[in-house]
């Protein structure tokens, strides 16, 4: 994509001329090519902009980081990397506009030499996923006939939705590309670098291979999901999952699963404890307002106890919140190595079963693969251990 725009570097601001691009493992980079000469190697932070008028999508200002940088004594040629690049069309859609809105997902471990083309219900609108084998790019998500003003929204959904399918199979689900479409021109266009992360030990849920399948886990779980992204952040609490599994080092799995149930304590003291009137905030503490503990410190264990007593979740122990003392405070798990191993193992299946339970899992009647044993307890079975979820 060829654009003009502003170069806005540590001493001065030039035109050139952009060669914008997302290469096939997602990675957004632009060469860069100053109408002008500039005063030796850039150094520090760099913005491009595009001039309006000069192209029929928009670069919105943003961040660059140069990687590389030629310079023959008249003109310097630049290399480069962008974390993201919104562009928009110079005359955008009235918000009751229909648009048709697409998103171009990464990692969806759907057999594509089956059907998997399948549908989804997001927002209130039914989107299709259909396969598209293109180095990354493994489906496209369309919705068509949407009202310009709950575009993006619906792309923010789009993200939860590729959230949920990474908890479910264990393996990193994305977006590289979102665009809207309006009378077959594109009116805005979003390129995003993903992550390869790739999840170590497996699906939560069912292999989610057939489309029925896809479809009833996510018609059921991602409007729970909306309504719990109110009080708990879901997006970072999967993330924070999906990368203890990947990392290869214990401390930093448990490190990252105690900080999973610090986010659950503070989100739920902050936006239903203090709310609700049972406890007041003092800077990062909470203090119980009525009961016997009136006026006293509720602790990490308080506070997450009486969480998981409302949500009717059993299996806490109180190794948990050791464990979480253990790598917090001294940055090590007690124990032998297979013992440090089960404990995290423990702590994260619970975690696991915290986002079957915010999900409503179990009204589903259905199974899960628990993470601390997810072989089947029958030596002469093959397979992974389907256990039914319970709270």
């Amino acid at each position: 994509m060829n654009l003009v725009c502003t170069l806005d570097y540590e001493s001065g601001t030039v035109v050139a001329d952009i060669l914008l691009r997302q290469e096939g493992d997602t990675r957004v980079v632009a060469t860069v090519k100053p109408r002008a000469a500039l005063p030796g190697f850039i150094k520090g932070a760099c913005h491009l902009e595009s001039i309006a008028g000069s192209s029929p999508l928009l670069l919105r200002r943003t961040e660059i980081a140069v990687t590389g940088q030629t310079h023959d004594g008249r003109r310097s040629e630049l290399e480069a990397v962008l974390g993201q690049a919104e562009l928009d069309a110079p005359l955008l859609p009235g918000d009751a506009e229909l648009v048709t809105v697409r998103a171009s997902l990464t990692g969806v471990p759907f057999d594509h030499r089956v059907n998997s083309r399948f549908s989804v219900s997001i927002g209130g609108y039914r989107a299709s996923v259909a396969p598209r084998q293109q180095e990354r790019i493994s489906h496209v998500l369309e919705i068509a006939d949407v009202p310009y003003r709950e575009a993006r929204p619906l792309i923010d959904l789009v993200d939860s939705l590729c959230r949920l399918c990474s908890f479910a199979t264990g393996l990193r689900t994305d977006f590289a590309v979102s665009e809207v479409q309006h009378q077959g021109t594109t009116a805005h266009l979003a390129l995003w670098r993903t992550d390869a992360l790739r999840g170590g030990v497996g699906p939560v849920l069912y292999r989610l291979s057939a489309p029925d399948e896809i479809t009833a886990f996510l018609d059921h779980c991602l409007p729970r999901y909306q309504a719990r992204a109110q009080v708990f952040p879901m997006n970072n609490l999967i993330n924070i999952g999906l990368l203890a599994k990947t990392t290869n080092y214990l401390e930093n799995k448990a490190l990252l699963m105690a900080n999973f149930l610090e986010v659950i304590r503070y989100n739920y003291a902050l936006k239903v404890g203090v709310p609700r009137g049972f406890l007041s905030q003092s800077r990062d503490n909470f203090r119980w307002v009525s009961g016997a503990q009136t006026g006293q410190r509720a602790t990490f264990a308080d506070i997450l106890e009486h969480f998981f007593v409302a949500e009717g979740i059993t299996g806490w122990t109180t190794d948990f919140t050791d464990l979480r003392n253990e790598i917090v405070h001294t940055g090590a798990v007690e124990g032998s190595f297979e013992t440090q191993v089960r404990r995290y193992l423990d702590l994260h299946h619970f975690c696991d079963r915290i986002i079957l339970a915010l999900l409503e899992w179990d009204q589903t009647g259905e199974h899960y693969i628990p993470i601390n044993e997810t072989a089947h307890p029958d030596p002469n079975t093959f397979g992974n251990n389907w256990v039914k979820f319970v709270r």
